[in-house]
C-alpha cells in the first residue's frame, strides 16, 4: 500500500486524500498543510522526526492534492471530514498539528470538536481578520484588502507566480522558480534550510501537486480565511490545550498575530524562538512538538 497516496470515500460521497509519515504504531497526529499547500508538506517535518515519535498523517483539503472540491464549505465544516478520517483509522481521540493558512482549520477543531482533541498547535498561524487584528504591526492592510473585495486578483497572480510553471514538465523551471520564490520571501533562517537539495525536491514536488488541480481549493481556503470564521478565539473550549509556536524571523506572519492569539485563546501556551523564520520552526523543532502534543495520548 502506499501510505503516501491513500484516500476514503466520506459520507457525502467525496474523496479525501491524506498520507502518513513516521512510526505507524505511534500516537496519532493530525497535520493540517498550509496554503497553498497539499499532504506532501508534512514530509519536510519529518525529515528530522525521530523513530517512535508519533505517526503523522497528513490530509488533503477539498480542492487540495487527492481531495474532492466542496462548493460552499465553511472552515467549522472540516471538523466533520476530520472525524470521519479519525473513525475509519480507529481514533477516538488524536492531537493536530497545523502550519500557517492549516491554523484556521486547527482551531476549528478545538472549537467544535473538543472531546475528539487530546491537544492542538499551530506554527506560525494566521488568525481571524478584524478590525483588531489588521492594527497589528506587520499586517499588510494592502493584502487583506485584496483578498476581501479583489480576490480575482490574487488569483491571477497565484496563477501567473506558481500554478503555471508547475504545470512545466521541466523540472530546471520548477526549481528556478521555487527557488526566486524562497529567495524573495523568507528569512535567512528559512533560506538556510530551503537550500538544502531534499528540502528543495519536497518544495518542488508540492509545487507540482498544485499545478495539477485547479486553483479552486486555493482561492476558496483563502476566502474563507479573511471572511469570519464561525467562532471567536475567545470561544474555543478551555479544555483543550492549544500550543502556539512562532519564530521572530517569520516574513510571511507577522510575530504580532501570534502574540495577539496566544493572549486570546483560552488555554494557550506559546514559545516564540529568536532564531527561527516562517518555516525553520516545523523543520528545527518537530521533535519537541511532536513529542509535546502526544505526550498525554
Amino acid at each position: 500500500m502506499n501510505k503516501l497516496s491513500q484516500t476514503i470515500k466520506l459520507r457525502d460521497g467525496r474523496k479525501l486524500g491524506y498520507a502518513e509519515y513516521g512510526d505507524t504504531e505511534g500516537k496519532p497526529l493530525f497535520y493540517f498543510h498550509g496554503n497553498p499547500g497539499t499532504r506532501t508538506e508534512a514530509k519536510m517535518s519529518v525529515l528530522t522526526l525521530s523513530e517512535k515519535t508519533a505517526r503523522i498523517i497528513s490530509i488533503d483539503r477539498p480542492g487540495f492534492g487527492l481531495s474532492d472540491y466542496k462548493g460552499d464549505r465553511t472552515i467549522l465544516d472540516w471538523s466533520d471530514d476530520v472525524e470521519e478520517l479519525a473513525d475509519s483509522l480507529g481514533y477516538k481521540k488524536f492531537s493536530i498539528l497545523g502550519i500557517s493558512g492549516g491554523s484556521p482549520y486547527v482551531l476549528g477543531c478545538a472549537y467544535k470538536i473538543p472531546h475528539r482533541c487530546q491537544s492542538v498547535g499551530i506554527i506560525a498561524g494566521i488568525s481571524p481578520i478584524n478590525k483588531h487584528t489588521i492594527r497589528l504591526e506587520g499586517v499588510s492592510k494592502k493584502m487583506v484588502f485584496v483578498n476581501k473585495k479583489l480576490p480575482f486578483l490574487f488569483r491571477t497572480f497565484f496563477w501567473m507566480k506558481m500554478a503555471r510553471h508547475a504545470r512545466s514538465e521541466d523540472e530546471s523551471r520548477i526549481r528556478k522558480k521555487m527557488l526566486a520564490h524562497v529567495t524573495k520571501n523568507f528569512s535567512k533562517p528559512d533560506k538556510k534550510l530551503l537550500n538544502r537539495p531534499k528540502i528543495m525536491d519536497i518544495l518542488c514536488e508540492r509545487m507540482r501537486d498544485i499545478g495539477r488541480i485547479s486553483t479552486k481549493g486555493t482561492m476558496c481556503d483563502r476566502k474563507l480565511i479573511f471572511r469570519n470564521w464561525g467562532f471567536k478565539l475567545e470561544e474555543i473550549s478551555k479544555k483543550v490545550k492549544v500550543y502556539l509556536w512562532q519564530g521572530y524571523f517569520d516574513k510571511t506572519v507577522p510575530i504580532s498575530i501570534g502574540k495577539y492569539m496566544s493572549k486570546k485563546i483560552p488555554n494557550c501556551k506559546a514559545e516564540f524562538f529568536p532564531e527561527e523564520g516562517h518555516i525553520s520552526v516545523c523543520i528545527n523543532r518537530i521533535n519537541e512538538i511532536a513529542t509535546c502534543l502526544t505526550k498525554s495520548l
